[in-house]
């Protein structure tokens, strides 16, 4: 869980550029509280956050709570890659993304 926190300036050349549970997919949920994930960089997927799933697609979660994800860029999912998100009262904008999905999932958004 990160709550109050700013998540900013980070990247990388593979998946994640703020956040990643990319070592271990499916293994953990990620809740994101009154947080900012900005300005970061995945040149793969979720520039500022990249929760997988298992092999099956299931097993992580992603939450984000009044939480601000915005101008972060990825070749897929810009601001958001994650196999199952539920989102609430956010901002989730001004994303950028080289080929689709400013924020990306297999499964369907709740």
């Amino acid at each position: 869980m990160v709550t109050d926190c700013l998540i900013a300036g980070n990247r990388t050349a593979g998946f994640g550029g703020g956040i990643s549970n990319r070592r271990a997919p499916g293994t953990g949920n990620v809740t994101l509280i009154r947080s900012a994930v900005t300005t970061n960089v995945a040149v793969r997927q979720g520039g500022g956050v990249y929760v997988a799933g298992d092999g099956d697609g299931a097993g992580s979660l992603l939450k984000v709570n009044n939480s601000t994800i915005r101008l972060n860029q990825a070749g897929t999912g810009g601001g958001i890659r994650a196999e199952i998100a539920i989102l609430a009262n956010c901002n989730v904008n001004r994303n950028a993304v080289a080929v689709e999905g400013a924020a990306s999932s297999p499964a369907p958004w709740r």
